[in-house]
């Protein structure tokens, strides 16, 4: 399944999705490593070594996707049935690697780094802490947002009491129903300066204007607020256990929904959040093999909603008549 996948994203045609043509544009122009730094420049060259298609290039993007997640999943996954189908059907992580490329690499190797998060018992183990480092720093080579993910791993051994869940969840949810989004460009911007090559400005700028520009804040409703966050919300306490208590992964999922919650107000509150709730694809397997069986039907109830709303979406793609979507899908040749 995951080689399918892997094959739709890396051999797909320039109308499948609104930045694969702005991707070709900057491949054809030699701009990748001005625009995206010298990893992105580095794998243009080594692409110029088969051919002068971009196609090439959008299928090396693929190959660091989804070979690192296949290799993690067959590693780490309890279930990798599960995983697989979480990915395919939760926050759109399936259908992001279509268009939001840089990050959909980057997130890969932050699991990595949350995999071995989960192995390492404390921090002085140097062998672990060097390896979560280095899949942090290899992420962030790929796109700089994962770095928002980092503080959050000196948090991912709490133990967190499933009351304090529920309250967390609520008053978080709440807040984003009845509230727009707070200010963070000046955190944002702080983070920049702790980037190491001056192109990467844009991303302060480009991340705060998801907290305060008119262009993004407000264009949700409440059904499309509650369409966002309800589904992560739902999954989080149902993979909630006396297993995954104080569970890596289990902890950066939550923080990732509660993040999504409060930031709900902006349409591109999902793609910022996944870079915590990506962990989801090696809990919900844990929680899932450690539960009850009401409580397995339970997950089964959550996935089978968000799997309704994966082919809600791909429905609306079709019916769309200027589509920004996968579909119609269409191969590269």
């Amino acid at each position: 399944m995951l080689f399918a996948m892997f094959l739709l994203c890396g051999l797909r045609g320039d109308s499948v999705c609104v930045d694969t043509q702005h991707y070709i544009n900057i491949i054809k122009s030699n701009d990748l490593e001005e625009r995206f730094g010298f990893i992105y420049g580095l794998i243009g060259s080594f692409c110029k070594w088969f051919g002068d298609s971009p196609h090439i290039v959008l299928f090396v993007f693929a190959m660091l996707t989804y070979i690192p997640l296949f290799m993690l999943i067959r590693k780490a996954s309890l279930l990798p049935v599960l995983s697989v189908a979480v990915f395919m059907v939760s926050s759109s992580l399936f259908l992001e690697t279509f268009n939001l490329v840089r990050q959909s690499i980057a997130l890969m190797f932050i699991l990595w780094a949350m995999y071995y998060l989960d192995k390492c018992k404390n921090f002085k183990d140097k062998k672990f802490v060097f390896l979560i480092l280095l899949f942090v720093f290899i992420a962030f080579q790929f796109h700089k947002v994962v770095i928002l993910a980092a503080p959050f791993f000196i948090f991912a051994k709490l133990n967190i009491e499933k009351r304090k869940v529920y309250i967390i969840l609520f008053l978080s949810f709440l807040t984003g129903l009845t509230s727009q989004m707070v200010d963070i460009s000046e955190y944002l911007t702080y983070l920049t300066n702790l980037q190491s090559y001056e192109e990467t400005g844009s991303f302060a700028r480009t991340f705060g204007s998801y907290a305060v520009s008119e262009e993004y804040i407000g264009q949700w409703g409440i059904m499309g607020k509650l369409v966002n966050a309800m589904p992560m919300n739902l999954l989080c306490l149902a993979t909630y256990n006396n297993q995954t208590k104080g569970n890596t992964y289990f902890n950066l999922t939550f923080f990732g929904v509660v993040f999504l919650n409060l930031f709900v107000s902006s349409t591109f509150c999902i793609r910022i959040s996944t870079i915590l709730t990506i962990s989801q694809l090696l809990l919900v397997p844990i929680a899932f093999k450690t539960s009850g069986k009401t409580q397995q039907l339970y997950i089964y109830g959550v996935l089978g909603l968000m799997a309704f709303l994966y082919v809600y979406k791909l429905i609306g793609y079709m019916n769309s008549p200027q589509s920004l979507g996968v579909l119609p899908y269409s191969f590269c040749f």
